[in-house]
């Protein structure tokens, strides 16, 4: 279906349109501000919807319109404000009636029916239509809708009511995104929402429903108190005189510092309620969104700033969300790999940001990657890059950067944009260059081959003036950090819910879920970043006075280390264990799985300590963020086989604490809690992150059961689009995607490369007898053992006292180094999350080798120097 969306630049055209395209339909845009979108299946048009000509152009081989096109903020000429509204829609009638468009979808508006205190308490379709005269907006609504009803089309006329979501701007965000929520007095104070994700499912439901027509209440089934807005929102609740808020608001309306006309003040003295029986009965839609859930959504997004009138104030001491950046132009670009190397969700590079690696961000996004994972990763990079502009205050080609270049997908694996990361570094007081790549990507980042043929731009440093007018700003957000951080991880808790709950949702409630957890995700690992790149010029500064190799040497402690929770718990459960005989010889005799049955008999209060530690960071496990994987919450047995492989192992000696001056230990304390701040946010980010996998399995269970895929687990070889609307051919797609992402398991890209990359050679010379291999050392201490070569699929093959040495590590590994001699890992930097773990249990652990795993063989013996980062076979 071919479909004209008219107004398609504003607020009801960019939540619908996409909803519209992803049904696989193409759309027509018409509007007068420029409006683009990345489908190949969407083109705009520039037009005014009073030109009844350029209407007529647009309306060729459409076989729907939907109409949005209206004056939500009246003109001050009352006449010029009527020739948009009903003027346009009759312009779009008559283009309708010549060109044989036989379906309309309109937005019409619940403030038709006039905001009187006499209103029954839920309006129908069928009350009286009793617009108030002082509110422009309605009375257009209702001289709109009589044109449309004595036209012959077949026509819906959606009555919405008030639109509120975490997306939603405009006079939504002039009404409560203010610094205190105006009641009326004597009012009824109120309110029923609509969110955006119904009225886009709405209005692209209709087009797959001609039988539709006539008006049709839409909102959320629940009625709001003002005075619970308020306080979902963080704010005070205030009544005043209608008469004093008339006044007050015609004086800003006058002067064009307020968007709502005097008329405005009725809406909120007595907000039209709505019954929605029509839309639910004969429709059968139903919301998906409550309207307390729009207030909350609503408000995770608009806490950083208020709105005085039209005005958008930033708060300097909050956190601005993280949203998620359209993709970049590709313009510019090229492939980085042949064709036949590269996989289906590649990204092209741009010629002047052109050197990458994955040395640090395979930690977290280990590849090749399933591409509902995939996504997932990406979204979040870009939206934190996107924040990270924003909060540095940058401008221009930096800016434009950090949005579109900083993140790429090659072999399915996730790349930093080193280009850029020093770019920005370099702006940074004790960020250079070096710094980045020795805290955060190790010894091998900027390409195998140095990259030294490659470009990378040169921005020129800060300037004292520019320093002294961004410092006081940045610095400002920068206080309100902690508290964001603290945010997170407590809405990342109190969300969370179990595999049951998202079992009773509905098919729409499903996907709204997803959606926003992914939002939520993106917010969440966007802070994490910046937590990050706040710790490398701290970290440059502090070793400018302590010397290189600084880092390594502080621990803080596990206590609150949010990455250290699951070696704790594992730790701590060894102790009880060791106390209580029947335990230890059960553990020592049985299988995990054979123990566990036999504990919960017997030993019932050792059981419940492990499941209170599953509740508590079940969501973690080996390769957290591919959403295919089990974490420990889907087989507990795992970390109960940790604590009986910790009865096997020696206690470790760790070194001491070095001495430090005043000076530095008060440095190494504020490292550590920015540390641990950074630690507590990405622990925010894994629990959203399995909200989402449960979420996607849950869908995959349902489009197993209607035969769409042929196993749940298929679910992750599709991207979020295809999980809505899934593609006719789903189950070929899957079956090829698999096969590719076997294929990028072996056919893998280095993990730097400057502009092209060619998959790795097989080809390589395993460590010999005295022979040596390098990374770099992040914590301390000599061991010696056999080597364990791992994967993700083989942890569990680890005994106690081997030396574990793999390519990738996360947070979710770091129980299985409780019992290991050493660590060693081809990638990570000194402040890597392996790296962090690894010191504060006394681990010795080397990051960085770029080769470990594939030039060490699983039984050779080595030596680990984790102070000088030398692993030498010594057998």
């Amino acid at each position: 279906m071919h479909v004209l969306v008219t107004g398609a630049s504003g607020d009801f055209g960019s939540c619908i349109i996409p909803e519209i395209l992803a049904r696989g339909h193409e759309v027509t845009g018409l509007s007068r501000r420029s409006h683009a979108l990345p489908s190949s299946r969407y083109r705009h048009v520039s037009a005014d919807i009073q030109d009844a000509d350029a209407v007529g152009a647009a309306m060729a081989g459409v076989d729907a319109v939907v109409h949005l096109a209206w004056t939500t903020h009246p003109l001050h000429d009352i006449e010029a404000t009527r020739a948009i509204d009903v003027g346009g829609t009759q312009a779009v009638l008559t283009a309708m009636q010549r060109a044989g468009v036989p379906r309309l979808e309109t937005a019409s508006s619940v403030m038709l029916y006039g905001a009187h205190a006499d209103n029954p308490p839920l309006l129908r379709e069928s009350d009286p239509l009793r617009p108030s005269d002082k509110h422009v907006y309605s009375k257009h609504k209702v001289e709109a809708e009589a044109l449309i009803a004595a036209a012959s089309v077949s026509a819906v006329m959606v009555r919405a009511s008030n639109i509120m979501g975490r997306s939603t701007t405009g006079v939504t965000q002039e009404g409560f995104a203010t610094p205190v929520i105006l009641g009326m007095k004597r009012g009824r104070n109120e309110f029923q929402f609509v969110h955006p994700d119904d009225l886009a499912r709405f209005f692209a439901d209709a087009l797959d429903h001609p039988e539709w027509s006539g008006p049709v209440n839409l909102a959320a089934p629940d009625t709001i108190r003002l005075a619970e807005v308020a306080r979902i929102l963080g704010k005070r609740s205030v009544e005043v005189s209608p008469k004093a808020a008339e006044a007050v608001l015609s004086f800003l309306w006058e002067r064009g510092w307020f968007s709502l006309d005097p008329g405005a003040v009725e809406a909120f003295l007595n907000f039209p309620l709505v019954d929605t029986t029509r839309l639910t009965d004969e429709f059968g839609f139903r919301s998906a969104w409550t309207s307390r859930e729009c207030v909350e959504d609503f408000g995770r997004t608009n806490r950083s700033h208020v709105f005085l009138g039209t005005r958008r104030v930033p708060l300097p001491w909050r956190w601005p969300w993280a949203w998620v950046p359209e993709p970049a132009d590709p313009s510019d670009r090229r492939p980085a790999a042949p064709e036949e190397a590269a996989g289906e969700f590649d990204t092209t590079v741009h010629r002047n940001w052109q050197v990458f690696t994955a040395n640090n961000t395979s930690e977290a996004f280990p590849g090749p990657m399933t591409p509902l994972s995939l996504e997932l990763a990406l979204e979040a990079l870009r939206a934190g890059g996107a924040q990270a502009a924003e909060v540095l205050r940058l401008d221009g080609e930096l800016k434009r950067a950090l949005r579109e270049e900083q993140t790429g997908s090659f072999g399915h694996g996730v790349y930093a944009n080193l280009s850029v990361v020093f770019a920005m570094g370099s702006l940074m007081p004790g960020g250079d260059a070096s710094s980045w790549q020795d805290m955060l990507f190790g010894g091998g980042g900027g390409g195998d081959d140095g990259g030294d043929d490659v470009e990378i731009p040169d921005f020129p440093k800060l300037s004292g003036w520019q320093l002294a007018w961004r410092a006081p700003l940045v610095l400002a957000q920068l206080s309100g950090f902690g508290r964001e951080m603290r945010d997170i991880a407590l809405q990342a808790r109190v969300s969370a819910r179990d595999a049951n709950h998202y079992a009773r949702l509905s098919d729409a409630e499903l996907q709204t879920r997803l959606m926003r957890t992914r939002d939520e995700v993106a917010n969440a690992w966007a802070s994490a970043a910046q937590a990050s790149s706040f710790m490398v010029p701290l970290m440059g500064l502090i070793q400018k006075q302590a010397g290189k190799g600084f880092a390594t040497q502080i621990r803080g402690g596990t206590d609150g280390l949010a990455s250290a929770a699951v070696a704790s718990g594992a730790y701590k459960m060894a102790e009880l264990a060791k106390a209580d005989p029947l335990i230890e010889q059960t553990l020592r005799d049985n299988s995990a799985v054979t123990a566990l049955e036999m504990l919960r008999r017997e030993r019932p209060g050792f059981i419940a300590r492990l499941d209170e530690g599953v509740a508590e960071y079940g969501h973690r496990g080996p390769r957290e963020t591919e959403l295919a994987n089990a974490v420990f919450a889907d087989d507990p047995a795992r970390l109960l086989d940790v604590v009986a492989k910790l009865l096997q192992t020696r206690e470790r000696v760790t070194e001491a604490k070095s001495k430090l001056g005043a000076r530095l230990r008060i440095l190494a304390s504020l490292a550590a809690r920015f540390q641990r701040s950074r630690e507590r946010v990405r622990d925010a980010t894994i629990r959203q992150t399995h909200q989402y996998r449960l979420i996607a399995r849950e869908i995959g269970t349902r489009l197993s059961a209607q035969g769409v895929i042929e196993r749940p687990d298929d679910v992750f070889y599709l991207v979020r689009d295809e999980l809505k609307n899934p593609p006719t051919d789903a189950k070929a797609i899957i079956v090829r995607r698999r096969a590719e992402r076997k294929r990028l398991e072996v056919q893998r890209p280095p993990l730097n490369f400057a502009g092209e990359w060619e998959p790795l050679s097989a080809d390589v010379t395993e460590l010999q007898p005295g022979e040596s291999v390098r990374g770099t050392g992040v914590s301390a201490g000599l061991a010696k053992g056999p080597v364990r070569v791992l994967a993700v699929d083989s942890m569990d093959e680890l005994e106690p006292g081997e030396v574990l040495v793999t390519a990738f590590t996360d947070t979710g590994w770091t129980p299985f180094f409780s019992y290991a001699a050493a660590v060693v890992v081809d990638t990570g930097g000194e402040m890597s999350h392996a790296a962090v773990v690894a010191r504060e249990f006394g681990i010795p652990c080397i990051v960085g080798t770029l080769t470990g795993s594939a030039v060490m063989k699983t039984g050779q013996i080595v030596e680990v120097d984790g102070k000088s980062g030398v692993v030498t076979r010594v057998e």
